[in-house]
């Protein structure tokens, strides 16, 4: 069964909710000025975490065992240790190469895939948080990319789905 959230449980907007293992639920809320909050939230033990980034529109999310990843409206990619330790977390890491926003993020073995507006694909090295490969095969916005079973799909709005 389903939980309803509206802008009391988290404090602000939803703009958007990842279910995380069997009980953890993230949902991003915004404040003003020039950073937004991102509040997590434990559905089985009700603790609240709190991370800072930037102001900007968060468009996609993963999640590894360590790590708490957000493609954002402007083209960067913020990560947060995950479970936090510290209830109020500053980004560790942030990753830049795309000139749009990132709307989709993908995670497989020590990779992160990003999709982005801007018709390429990235991949990250998780081990030296360096951009790897740049795909550009698609014509248009990359609008989603998914590991499965070791192999990368990736689809957009040129109407083509490609492995």
């Amino acid at each position: 069964m389903g939980t309803h959230w509206n802008s009391k449980v988290c404090g602000g907007d939803i703009l958007i909710l990842v279910r995380v293992h069997l009980y953890f639920v993230l949902c991003m809320v915004t404040l003003r000025g020039d950073f937004a909050w991102y509040k997590a939230l434990n559905t089985k033990t009700g603790m609240k975490l709190r991370f800072q980034g930037p102001s900007s529109l968060v468009c996609s999310m993963a999640i590894t065992n360590e790590m708490l990843f957000a493609g954002t409206g402007d083209g960067r990619i913020m990560a947060w240790r995950f479970p936090a330790k510290d209830s109020n977390t500053e980004p560790v890491l942030i990753l830049s190469g795309h000139q749009r926003p990132v709307i989709s993020l993908s995670i497989l073995a020590r990779r992160l895939y990003s999709g982005s507006l801007d018709k390429s694909i990235k991949a990250w090295d998780l081990t030296t948080r360096q951009c790897v490969q740049t795909l550009s095969e698609h014509k248009a916005s990359v609008t989603s990319v998914l590991c499965w079973d070791e192999k990368l799909l990736s689809c957009s709005l040129d109407k083509t789905v490609k492995l």
